[in-house]
């Protein structure tokens, strides 16, 4: 008789945001199709371009009017505007939905102890822009903030953790300075697959850095010097157009390898036949668009958002190619990924907008 086999391991999805979009000059690829060669940005997945599709074209103006720091961030998971308020003096609107991150997790919470882990790195702030920055709600106006600081991640996760200790998460190191920018990124990164690998749940975000964020990148280009990632990302203005673009392209990059770490992590860990990538989408993108150094026009808009999906979610998604879309909704993507995951729905979001599955995308 032949070896019985057990059932496949489940499916997981990750949603990595990153505040202020991105160099469009240095984070499209070039060629299209499967056809395509990775950026200056995007070069440290290269090792796992066959399992990435890169996305452009994506619009969310349809429910964000534009992408203040107090506009964008609550629509980008839900496909919805929620009401405007008033807080310390600022103005804005959050979530006008339940994120897709909650959405999920409150269908998965009957096969883990954790409906979603909701990380951020250096993304809080203080309260309105916590309110106004933050990507993920558990219903209209209600967000859901991210756990910034390790320590209290490990304190949070204690007492879903049954029958001792488990080798993943005792590896980790919490006594980390939730200050420190690179050490807070790979912690928060380990505490994700670790959770993923021993199944305290199947849906984890991480806000990398929140849109107005004032973290600091001396670490990494000692020409920031100690100027925030805000005023980087406001074209450097204190260096030249080029050194500017060069300082972007930096810390853009600096994202990706997190990002890549986190895959290598995932493809080190078996799961079923194949290893935890094989079935965990892993979302990274941006409450704004493509932009260039030189054209304020372009900032702050809730167009041309830039996506990379890693993972081929047990064979659902047609991994290995670079798509670009002409201002295609960007709820057809939020939609897409619930009914990969399993969810037997035909909206999301702001029903009005009757999004529709990006098919390109899938397998079959």
């Amino acid at each position: 008789m032949g070896e019985m086999m057990g059932p496949p391991p489940p499916d997981n999805v990750v949603f990595i945001t990153t505040g202020h979009g991105t160099l469009g000059s240095k984070w499209r690829p070039t060629g299209s199709g499967s056809n395509f060669t990775l950026s200056d940005i995007l070069k440290p997945l290269e090792p796992y371009k066959n399992e990435l599709i890169v996305i452009e074209g994506l619009d969310n103006n349809q429910v964000a009017a534009s992408c203040t720091h107090y506009g964008c961030s609550g629509t980008l998971l839900t496909g919805a505007e929620g009401s405007t308020h008033q807080i310390d003096g600022a103005s804005g609107s959050g979530g006008g939905a339940a994120s897709i991150d909650a959405i999920l997790g409150q269908e998965f919470l009957l096969d883990t102890p954790i409906s979603a882990l909701n990380l951020g790195v250096l993304a809080r702030q203080g309260r309105s822009l916590d309110y106004f920055t933050t990507s993920t709600w558990a219903a209209r106006d209600t967000p859901n903030l991210p756990l910034d600081d390790p320590d209290v991640v490990f304190d949070f996760l204690r007492p879903y953790i049954f029958g001792g200790s488990f080798p993943l998460l005792d590896a980790i190191d919490r006594s980390v300075d939730p200050r420190d920018l690179p050490k807070v990124a790979k912690t928060q990164m380990d505490l994700v697959h670790a959770s993923l690998a021993i199944g305290l749940t199947r849906v984890a975000t991480v806000q990398l850095l929140s849109p107005s964020s004032l973290a600091r990148f001396r670490f990494l280009a000692p020409e920031a010097g100690d100027n925030s990632y805000n005023a980087i990302m406001h074209d450097a203005r204190w260096l030249r157009p080029d050194q500017a673009a060069a300082l972007i392209t930096k810390v853009q990059r600096w994202f990706a390898q997190q990002v890549a770490y986190l895959l290598g992590k995932l493809k080190a860990t078996p799961a079923g036949n194949g290893t935890l990538l094989d079935h965990t989408l892993v979302v990274w993108m941006s409450e704004s668009g493509i932009f260039e150094i030189g054209q304020p026009a372009l900032r702050h808009r809730p167009q041309d958002i830039p996506v990379v999906l890693a993972g081929n979610v047990s064979g659902k998604l047609k991994t290995g190619q670079y798509l670009k879309f002409g201002a295609r909704q960007h709820v057809d993507l939020l939609l897409t990924i619930a009914q990969v995951m399993g969810l037997d729905i035909q909206t999301i979001g702001d029903p009005a907008l009757r999004a529709k599955p990006i098919t390109q995308i899938l397998s079959q």
